[in-house]
């Protein structure tokens, strides 16, 4: 079971390498809009530490947000 927590999730999967791609491989990203806008404020916040790894991560949540949804429409 993944992690709940938006940093969580990129500590788990990204230990090692920029891994963010066994995620945002596919058309279908686990996980709700409010958690991948979390995901990405949690990064930005914290982008001074492995800084090359998170930037990757970054563009991959950037592309899977959905600015139209209505969970998160309001935050950005």
């Amino acid at each position: 079971m993944l992690d709940p927590r938006p940093m969580g999730l990129y500590m788990r999967m990204d230990a090692n390498a920029h891994r963010s791609c066994v995620i945002f491989a596919s058309n279908f990203v686990p996980f709700s809009q409010g958690v991948l806008l979390s995901l990405l404020q949690q990064l930005v916040c914290d982008i001074g530490n492995d800084t090359s790894k998170k930037l990757g991560w970054m563009m991959d949540v950037v592309l899977a947000i959905k600015p139209t949804d209505g969970i998160i429409s309001m935050h950005i």
